[in-house]
């Protein structure tokens, strides 16, 4: 796929609950972006150096333009540290310079295969495009986990015709109380399908809980892989992930060209011990 370097104009930028909201208009190769794929931002200004290094994010959602031959892209983000607090810092007229699109996408469902999505936290960002992807008569079920509720966004986009949605909050704010696994394996206990796939983003406890949990059900897994991506093009080196191998060693791959989907067998969870 062709990637491009575009200067983009900031529409929005600005908190919703716990995280931030941007959105801007493209309209070269971002806009044939697919679910899963990401983008690296430079947040330092054209005549500026600081901070010299991109940032990676996720696509949130690609949404449609006044002009047919654009797009508009949503990205959602924590505020951590220097690079995501200077880009919430940025307003509406801004320019950004906007790499992408990068890495692979997810692969679709099979006919007649239940599908599962799972999020933690901030990682329901790359799963939003992927719902909104999907074959609306698709059998579709979502657990939302979070910390609490105002790390809950974009409920209202959850709507579909016998779409199955369950949250869990871990202070009990909204949902059930408790870990979004927790819900996700009693779900299972009762509606157990023959073929079902899993998508999933969030934090690494969290996935390696989803790995035993496809391991146990029989499921077909995805995870977005989060790493940090200094180049987003495989040159850096950064962003090593690994993988097993087929004779039971550990490849270390570049999460930005290899991944950042990965099947959920693949990782080698040993290596995080």
């Amino acid at each position: 796929m062709y990637i491009q370097d575009e200067k983009v104009v900031i529409l929005e930028n600005g908190p919703t609950g716990n995280y931030f909201k941007l959105i801007f208009e493209c309209h070269g190769a971002l806009t044939r972006a697919l679910p899963g794929q990401f983008i690296n931002i430079r947040i330092s200004g054209e005549r500026e150096a600081f901070p010299l290094l991109r940032r990676p994010f996720s696509i949130a959602r690609m949404l449609s333009s006044t002009n047919k031959k654009s797009k508009r892209i949503e990205v959602l983000y924590s505020v951590l540290q220097i690079g995501t607090k200077l880009l919430s810092l940025k307003r509406k007229g801004d320019f950004l310079y906007v790499l992408g699109p990068l890495g692979h996408s997810f692969p679709l469902p099979e006919k007649n295969e239940e599908t599962i999505i799972v999020s933690g936290g901030i990682g329901i960002a790359p799963l939003i495009f992927l719902f909104e992807s999907l074959d609306p008569q698709i059998k579709l079920s979502i657990f939302l986990g979070a910390k609490t509720k105002r790390e809950i966004v974009h409920r209202d986009v959850f709507k579909r015709k016998n779409l199955n949605l369950q949250i869990a909050t871990e202070d009990g704010t909204l949902g059930t109380k408790g870990y979004v696994t927790a819900i996700l394996s009693r779900y299972l206990e009762a509606h157990r399908t023959t073929r079902s796939i899993l998508y999933a983003c969030g934090p690494r406890a969290m996935l390696k809980a989803l790995d035993g949990i496809c391991d146990q059900w029989g499921l077909r897994g995805y995870f977005s892989w989060e790493e940090k991506m200094a180049c987003g093009i495989g040159i850096c080196l950064t962003c090593a992930c690994p993988v097993k191998t087929a004779n039971e060693g550990t490849n270390m791959v570049r999460c930005c060209t290899e991944g950042p989907i990965f099947e959920t067998s693949k990782i080698d969870w040993d290596y995080f011990v």
